[in-house]
């Protein structure tokens, strides 16, 4: 990490002032030392990650007048016991990426570069904090007299055989939950009276503000972005500064500015990332400044939020929490979820877990089960809530609300995969918002809810919306090896960097890393006996060729499925689900064996379709399989799916 490279050794110092107005360092991997040496290592082998950086190279060239975007990440991440009183070992993490790579690349963990780790407790004694520091990284990547990423670029090697690239980028996003929203741009939160950084004029109806505005421009509870005002950069930046200059008058303690700072939305500290000059060129905060769909929807969030509210709704009436359970837990999931039979989903709805969601007035789980429960959702509310609640017409509201969260949803999660309009997805979030305060009333709107509504600026200006789910989990590598530091010392950090940086160099080196073909995720020589039933459906032709099968194969750049899945197939412009027996590649093909399932009927009113099943395999090319989704078998042996929203008819 100490190789030299035209733009220095990895692992370099930035400057931070501390609460005493000292001078202190931080350790960072340097963003264009480590960017060109991650590249000019794997330009040798020519592995994933530099051949979807030459790919996207030649899909959209960067230039001076049109360069790529960085995004950037960070948060708080808490190795060992997150409920300890004292935790010394917790880190500060900042990551970074370019927007161009796409969705399927930045949904992998590879993708990211770590910028800066440094434990919480050293960063909790500079000025600002983690704002001062996140200022500070941002710099590294827009040296005025130094290297640049917008004005000069970055050359890099990414084949020894071909000319050098150089890529220029700006600033393009800063991707982030609220609570590293919060410490980042110093916001006053959301429990605060203007707790949303891009509305000038929305507040909340606690602090009454509203009531005295004789200008009838404030709003509060406001479910339709028409009526709100954007704030510009220009004005947040005036609003900071601004405030850091009342301080020297008012004095930062008095009762008038914290009023002051209450009106504003923002807090001040010294060294803020809003009061650098020097940052105000390059980049504008309301247009990088973007909020985190898996945060806002599934981590006490909006779905968190409404299913309870939907339960709540028909618990005198029914065992809700726990008839929904047995619904989970008669489908099974494909393996990619991680979820495989329902029964681990249905454990979140047990009787002893109902209590303490009712107790916290949300869904308490993780948010990817949650995002797996969508569709299932839906369905339990068009089928069994429905007809549960005739008569009641705050019964059949709140289901309306939840099918239209459900849809909003859908179209997020499409969004990683085609093309949606943005305007599409407003108009869905507006008619989710207006059934929403129908069946449960506006004092039940929480900012997390009003996110939703800035979700399709970032889709109009990103083509993508991208969000933490991935980013959570590249947490898992720097917390391993956080989890051994014992004693937390000044050189702890560094030496986490390092083994970070080493350990992110030798999986982009990884000939799989960052591979998106469609084929065998692993893959090895085909056993004796699986390979005389598969020359079966081969031939004699091949009885002497290589065969090499795998659990799971990639079926497109977007997503890879397992053996035992259930599959949707295209076949001839038709739409045909099926079963996975086997996944296989022979002769540089890859193939699988499928069990085709046979339509019976779809289900008025539902998305659900009804299959005979078969115990016959054909083969079908892999490219061939769409998706993998969820599935579950009745009695007399039939199947169901829930059809995807993009398959619908």
């Amino acid at each position: 990490m100490h190789s030299v490279t035209p733009y220095g050794p990895i692992m370099q110092n930035i400057t931070v002032i501390d609460k005493q107005d000292t001078a202190q360092t931080i350790c960072i991997a340097d963003p264009f030392a480590s960017l060109w040496y991650f590249v000019k290592a794997c330009s040798q082998e020519n592995v994933g990650f530099n051949r979807i950086l030459k790919q996207k190279l030649l899909e959209r060239p960067p230039t001076i007048e049109n360069p790529w975007n960085i995004i950037m990440y960070s948060d708080e991440v808490t190795p060992g016991n997150v409920i300890a009183p004292v935790n010394n070992r917790k880190f500060q993490a900042i990551y970074w990426s370019f927007m161009e790579l796409g969705c399927n690349a930045l949904s992998r963990e590879d993708a990211w570069f770590t910028v800066c780790i440094e434990f919480s407790a050293w960063v909790n004694g500079m000025h600002a904090g983690i704002s001062q520091v996140f200022a500070k990284i941002i710099k590294r990547f827009f040296q005025p007299d130094g290297f640049n990423f917008a004005k000069n670029g970055i050359l890099l090697d990414i084949d020894h055989d071909e000319v050098d690239v150089r890529i220029w980028a700006k600033l393009g996003g800063i991707l982030q939950d609220g609570g590293a929203h919060k410490y980042t741009w110093h916001l006053r939160g959301d429990g605060a009276s203007k707790f949303c950084v891009l509305c000038k004029n929305l507040f909340t109806a606690e602090s009454n503000v509203v009531d005295e505005d004789g200008s009838n421009l404030l709003r509060c509870n406001c479910i339709d972005l028409g009526e709100l005002v954007p704030e510009k950069g220009s004005t947040l930046r005036t609003n900071a500064r601004y405030l850091a200059a009342q301080a020297d008058i008012l004095g930062p303690s008095t009762k008038k500015f914290t009023e002051l700072q209450q009106a504003l939305g923002l807090t001040y500290h010294k060294h803020a990332l809003l009061l650098d000059h020097e940052l105000d060129d390059v980049f504008d905060p309301c247009e990088t400044y973007q909020h985190d769909s898996m945060h806002g929807l599934y981590v006490d969030g909006a779905v968190n939020l409404c299913i309870y509210l939907l339960f709540e709704m028909f618990v005198k009436r029914m065992p809700v929490y726990t008839t929904f359970g047995e619904f989970v837990s008669r489908w099974t999931w494909p393996a990619r979820a991680h979820a495989n039979s329902g029964s681990h989903l249905a454990e979140i709805f047990s009787d002893a877990r109902a209590e303490k969601h009712r107790k916290a007035q949300h869904i308490k789980c993780q948010a990817s089960d949650l995002l797996a429960l969508m569709g299932l959702l839906a369905h339990f509310c068009r089928t069994v809530l429905t007809s549960a609640a005739q008569g009641d017409d705050d019964c059949l509201n709140a289901c309306a609300a939840i099918l239209a969260l459900v849809y909003v949803c859908e179209l997020i999660a499409l969004t990683a995969r085609s093309t949606v309009q943005p305007e599409k997805l407003l108009g869905a979030v507006h008619r989710f918002l207006l059934l929403f305060v129908t069946a449960f009333g506006y004092e039940w709107l929480t900012p997390k809810l009003h996110w939703m509504l800035h979700y399709a600026e970032a889709l109009a200006k990103n083509r993508r919306l991208f969000n933490c789910f991935c980013l959570e989990r590249k947490h898992r590598m720097p917390k391993g090896y956080a989890e051994h530091i014992k004693n937390v010392t000044r050189q702890s950090a560094k030496y986490l960097m390092s083994e970070v940086v080493c350990h992110h160099l030798s999986k982009l080196k990884d000939g799989g890393t960052l591979e998106f073909d469609v084929g065998l995720v692993g893959g090895r020589p085909c056993p004796r006996r699986s390979r005389r039933e598969i020359l079966q459906f081969l031939g004699d032709d091949f009885k002497d060729d290589p065969i090499n099968v795998a659990i799971a194969s990639r079926i497109s750049a977007h997503e890879e499925c397992s053996k035992g899945d259930a599959v949707l197939l295209q076949n001839d412009g038709e739409i045909i689900a099926g079963k996975v027996a086997q996944h296989l590649e022979v002769g540089g093909a890859a193939l699988s064996l499928i069990k085709p399932w046979t339509l019976i009927r779809c289900v008025p009113n539902t998305h659900l379709h009804i299959y005979s099943t078969s115990a016959d395999a054909e083969l079908w090319r892999t490219s061939d399989i769409l998706c993998a989704l969820e599935y579950t078998i009745f009695p007399d042996g039939s199947a169901g799916i829930l059809m995807p929203l993009q398959y619908r008819v």
